[in-house]
């Protein structure tokens, strides 16, 4: 079941989807500004840079951060992550193509 819940605050993909796109979790490194994930982590959406968390067992919801500087394959995020959370560090683009489909579904299925 791939669906959205609380108003699309949060994005479920069935096990089959999670491992089609070949997503891989990771948490962020501790840096001197704030933490480091890999820059393919970064969805940008609307001129704003997200990430997508994983909330529960196919559970993700998008999250908003501020970032610092690029550093080679990583970027410094200086708000918005602490180091102990469970990140899309592999396969971000692909949730994110996942969510626009579903948002692009509701909207034609409401039809607004």
């Amino acid at each position: 079941m791939e669906a959205f819940d609380e108003k699309g605050k949060r994005l479920q993909l069935s096990a089959r989807a999670i491992a089609g796109l070949g997503l891989g979790l990771g948490q962020p490194k501790s840096s001197g500004n704030g933490v480091l994930i890999p820059y393919d982590a970064v969805v940008m959406v609307q001129g704003q840079p997200f990430v997508y968390l994983a909330q529960a067992e196919r559970w993700f919801k998008r999250h908003s951060i501020k970032t610092g500087l690029r550093r080679g394959k990583d970027i410094e995020v200086v708000s918005g992550l602490v180091p102990k959370q469970s990140v899309v560090v592999l396969g971000a683009f692909y949730v994110r193509t996942v969510e626009l489909d579903l948002l692009a579904g509701d909207e034609a299925g409401h039809g607004h």
